[in-house]
């Protein structure tokens, strides 16, 4: 079960991927070939799993 506080590490991990990959959409996908909408995609949903780890370890080293 997530308790609140893993609720609102989610939710801070979304914010923190979305912000980036609407960035990354805005200002280098257009210019860089490979960079294709499904790649930002997917380096959206890494990010989100980094940064929620990270949360989660940082909050278990309290």
């Amino acid at each position: 079960m997530i308790d609140l506080i893993g609720v609102i590490g989610c939710i801070i991990a979304a914010f923190v991927a979305t912000t980036i990959e609407s960035l990354i959409g805005a200002t280098i996908e257009s210019k860089v070939n490979w960079l294709t909408h499904d790649v930002v995609n997917f380096i959206n949903t890494a990010i989100g799993a980094i940064v929620a780890i990270l949360l989660v370890l940082v909050w278990k080293s309290f």
